[in-house]
């Protein structure tokens, strides 16, 4: 709803300001919130693992960065 925090910021930002456009605009905006998740998914990643980067591999993150990790690659 309109009261919610929205996981696509800026996407949310271009949809307001196309707002009355075609159906090939709404499909880009979806197209583009999903790659906006998908980067947040990675930046989450990527403080996980400089987090246990001044650690070593016992580092508590480190295997949820790792399996973070796989799933975001499509290995897993």
């Amino acid at each position: 709803g309109e009261n919610e925090m929205s996981d696509t910021p800026r996407t949310d930002s271009v949809r307001e300001a196309s707002r009355g456009h075609n159906f090939r605009m709404i499909r880009m905006i979806e197209h583009a919130r999903q790659l906006e998740r998908e980067l947040s998914q990675w930046k989450a990643c990527a403080e996980l693992f400089y987090s246990c980067a001044t650690h070593d591999t016992s580092c508590d993150g480190w295997n949820a960065a790792q399996s973070m990790f796989e799933k975001l690659k499509g290995t897993k």
